[in-house]
């Protein structure tokens, strides 16, 4: 789902984990909410999808702000996560169908 926060509330629902964190405003308080979330950390835009904006395992202050910036390039609204180690998956789904799925 293009929509990352509606995307972790339905994963959370259905009882899998997902990360901490929130949407953050500009590069200091992606900082900020990096420092709360605790480091590493994702950035991402919100309503991106195929990994457009996305910087993974970010662990200092020039970092988060380089990659704020990046993902603010692709959408007004983006959320610094806590970062967990693990595969990447995406799946295509139309209508009520999964039509592909990738790890």
């Amino acid at each position: 789902m293009q929509d990352k926060e509606l995307t972790k509330t339905l994963l959370h629902a259905a009882g899998i984990p997902v990360p901490v964190g929130r949407n953050v405003s500009n590069a200091e308080d992606a900082w900020a909410a990096a420092r709360e979330v605790g480091m590493p950390v994702v950035i991402k835009p919100r309503d991106s999808n195929q990994g457009k904006g996305v910087t993974v395992n970010r662990i200092n202050e020039n970092d988060v702000k380089t990659a704020y910036m990046m993902a603010s390039e692709i959408s007004d609204n983006v959320i610094v996560e806590r970062y967990i180690a693990g595969y990447d998956y995406r799946m295509l789904i139309v209508g009520n169908r999964l039509i592909a799925a990738a790890r």
